[in-house]
């Protein structure tokens, strides 16, 4: 799997890790396995700062309405995006921040630092 989840349970977060080239289906396999392992509601960073694919815009329309509809299943917990700059990926994380509901925020940023530093101030939901 292009995704390697690690689950800091004490903590209600979910560390994910991306590198190589990346499917949607990639990516349903990692929500699944979240899922399955009961933490959709803890807070999540992502760091795809080494996945090397680009994302049409057909896929990524699909991946925020994926997003969103997570949303309305009850997934929550601040979820933290680390891209590199220039990328589409990084512009499908920004869109995906942009919407998001207040139970759910999103922030995309440069650094894994930076994003650990963020998400160490969003609650997490029981």
């Amino acid at each position: 799997m292009p995704f390697r989840p690690k689950f800091l349970r004490a903590e209600k977060v979910v560390l994910i890790e991306g590198e190589g080239e990346i499917t949607t289906d990639d990516i349903a396999t990692c929500l699944r396995f979240v899922d399955a392992q009961g933490a959709h509601r803890y807070r999540k960073l992502i760091d795809a700062r080494r996945v090397t694919n680009e994302v049409s815009d057909k896929v990524a329309d699909g991946l925020v309405s994926l997003a969103r509809s997570r949303e309305a299943l009850g997934a929550s917990g601040g979820l933290a995006l680390v891209m590199r700059p220039g990328t589409s990926l990084r512009r499908l994380a920004e869109r995906t921040a942009e919407g998001a509901p207040a139970h759910r925020p999103v922030r995309v940023f440069d650094t894994f630092e930076e994003a650990w530093q963020w998400l160490s101030q969003i609650d997490s939901v029981d």
